[in-house]
């Protein structure tokens, strides 16, 4: 997008052109103005032409702005993650009093804090983008080894709180964070979630437990519904795990047992083991410990609820700013606007203002506001308010309650184990720390038509992916990381193939599709990496299917022609 000092350029050149045109079909006018002259130009013709080369480019840049204001409008309706930031966000880990007997549960949406942060002394606030259960329960010892046939297994043992009892501990809110980099991360989540990876329970001198159904590990937090960002419901919300996988990594790096019910463990046991053989090999030279799987983490955006300053409106401006509190306006923006209220100053009754997007009757004098946004020198959002008022248009002292992000700030000076607070809303016996440094605040890619291709989407059916084009241009929208390694995973995309299948179900016939790709190798860091990329667009395609439907996929990898492939996933949403 052209800033304001390029639009006037731009237009002192038109300008000076058509001035020279007019000078030679007009020579005789043109002299009376001294317009073909090269130099000492009459300083007032300067003056007129600088004049309105100012007014053309308001003119100019005002028409450009209005098509993505338009569809900007659109989008923050229905896909509000999409035209904001994607805020910093980090890995909490809450560590639980060891004289704990009874779980502790940290729902969604609580908050942590890193406080007095960096030059300004400033408090940074984070939100649990998941619910959390920290049990009287720790990982207290993790080994792992080679097969000698080629594969690993790990074995890792839980102890209780020496006060805990099994009937208060649910196994089945169990979930570990991995914990290590990158290429250790990958392999750990290949080897724990491949198919062909078997899991038994024991116990200290009984042997391994037997239970109708295997217990086996899944990757976290890939559902459609597991986004991190505000969604308005509106559409489909699987594009968010593609848009997280990019911006959000770290989200996927976690897993959680399933089949852990079965599990009836006597009251004398101090422990358990689960054992996991993998046909999966670790990067060589592994080394793992207690700090590589971490429980009790959970994801956490820099996003949290704040009044924003009040603002006079007088009703003779179309919008107006809407400034964060004074005290974090330095460093901080407003994300998205919730509530607004306004007091009117003669009358003194508060008026409510409901969001355009709101799904409710709407009456002929309901007040309804709407939001836009622009952007101010490098790294600074603003945020405009629109209020849809009724007569008598009273001046009013409006109020606003926020989504507030502190922008890049956590990135710059918040370091692992700074957030360290806990919020009021969660219980103070338990500890908490980043074991993450904090992420950037990433902005949505600057190119031509980015929010009418983002438009398109609404229509996107599982059909129109069919062409590795498609598909790939499909995930450039949601790559704002910048990050070669990740336009290299988009680029090993190499083929796509679709095949209608059939499958029983409780007696009942679906139809379903097999969708197979094909992956290049050389775009990922390990073939751990393609797996994790595999498991996330298997999660993503099977967001398309209906409650009739079904939707399995096939990885395959090039040159080796190695193949993964995903148990099927029946859709759940309506027909209509």
């Amino acid at each position: 997008m052209l800033s304001y000092r390029e639009y006037f350029e731009a237009e002192m050149r038109s300008l000076q052109d058509l001035a020279q045109e007019f000078s030679e079909a007009y020579p005789e006018q043109a002299a009376m103005l001294n317009l073909n002259a090269v130099k000492d130009r009459d300083p007032y013709v300067e003056r007129l032409l600088e004049g309105m080369a100012f007014l053309t480019s308001q003119i100019r840049q005002r028409l450009d702005d209005s098509v993505p204001e338009i569809s900007e409008r659109l989008l923050d309706q229905v896909m509000p993650a999409m035209v904001r930031p994607y805020p910093s966000n980090t890995i909490i880990q809450f560590t639980p009093n060891v004289q704990n007997k009874e779980a502790l549960e940290v729902e969604k949406g609580r908050s942590v804090k890193a406080m007095n942060v960096g030059p300004l002394n400033a408090n940074c606030q984070f939100t649990t983008a998941y619910p959390v259960s920290v049990l009287p329960l720790h990982l207290h010892h993790v080994m792992a080894e080679e097969k000698v046939n080629g594969g690993s297994v790990l074995r890792l043992t839980f102890k209780k709180n020496s006060q805990a009892e099994w009937k208060n501990i649910d196994l089945t809110k169990l979930k570990l964070y991995l914990s290590a980099d990158l290429l250790l991360a990958y392999g750990l989540f290949h080897t724990i979630t491949d198919s062909q990876t078997r899991v038994r329970a024991e116990l200290p001198g009984r042997g391994f437990i037997t239970t109708a159904q295997p217990i086996r590990f899944k990757g976290a937090h890939q559902k459609a519904s597991d986004n991190l960002l505000l969604s308005h419901g509106r559409t489909r919300t699987g594009l968010s795990l593609m848009h997280d996988y990019f911006c959000a990594r770290e989200k996927y790096l976690f897993v959680e047992p399933f089949g852990m019910e079965q599990l009836a463990i006597p009251e004398a046991a101090e422990q358990f083991t689960l054992e996991i053989d993998a046909t999966v090999s670790l990067p060589v030279d592994t080394r793992l410990g207690v700090d590589n799987l971490k429980l009790y983490c959970v994801p956490a955006i820099n996003l949290y609820k704040e009044d924003t300053e009040p603002v006079i409106v007088d009703h003779t401006k179309s919008e107006y700013r809407v400034n964060p509190d004074r005290q974090v306006a330095e460093f901080s923006s407003v994300y998205s606007v919730m509530e607004v209220s306004g007091r009117d100053q003669s009358s003194g009754e508060t008026n409510y203002y409901m969001p355009i997007h709101a799904m409710r009757h709407r009456k002929q004098d309901d007040r309804v506001f709407v939001t836009s946004h622009r952007t101010a020198g490098i790294d600074k959002r603003l945020t405009y308010i629109s209020l849809n008022s009724t007569p008598p248009f009273n001046p009013e002292v409006v109020s606003m309650v926020a989504m507030i992000t502190n922008d890049q700030y956590p990135r710059r000076f918040i370091e692992i184990g700074g957030v360290n607070k806990v919020g009021e809303d969660i219980n103070r016996q338990v500890g908490v720390a980043n074991v993450t440094r904090c992420s950037k605040m990433l902005r949505a890619p600057d190119f031509q038509d980015f929010q009418w291709q983002l438009v398109s989407l609404l229509s996107l059916k599982l059909s129109s992916l069919e062409s590795v084009e498609n598909l790939k241009h499909l995930l450039v929208l949601f790559d704002w990381s910048d990050l070669p390694e990740n336009q290299r995973k988009i680029d090993a995309i190499s083929g796509i193939r679709t095949n209608t299948t059939h499958r029983l179900k409780r007696g009942v016939l679906f139809q379903g599709l097999e969708i197979t790709i094909e992956l290049a190798e050389s775009g990922f860091s390990s073939i751990a990496d393609m797996y994790l990329f595999g498991s996330v667009l298997h999660s993503f395609f099977s967001d398309f299917a209906n409650m009739t439907e079904f939707v399995q996929t096939r990885v395959v990898q090039l040159p080796s022609y190695k193949e993964w492939k995903w148990s099927p996933v029946f859709g759940n949403k309506a027909l209509f």
